[in-house]
């Protein structure tokens, strides 16, 4: 029985860990922060206009405006936009 339940913990913490690296990167999306970047407001209107709430606001790493909220259907979510263009790079649902 200790074997059994030590192969099930260890299959638990090697699904968890390999789920963890998945979504540890933010995909890059360019060159940091310029002019040619769409103002946060205008951003938020046209994701707003395709039916997302929105939770949070950031600057990922790889220069992408990483949004947390929910997506049309409702699902929570962590989506990355093209700064410059708004369109989805990258979502995940948590």
């Amino acid at each position: 029985m200790t074997l059994h339940k030590s192969l099930i913990a260890t299959a638990l913490f090697s699904a968890m860990a390999f789920t963890g690296v998945a979504h540890a990167e933010s995909p890059a999306c360019g060159d940091p922060q310029d002019d040619s970047w769409m103002a946060e407001t205008d951003l938020l209107e046209k994701v707003q206009g395709m039916g997302y709430a929105i939770d949070t606001l950031a600057i990922s790493e790889g220069n992408c405006y990483e949004l947390t909220g929910k997506n049309s259907t409702g699902d929570s979510v962590v989506t990355y936009l093209d700064p410059r263009t708004g369109e989805i790079v990258d979502e995940a649902i948590q």
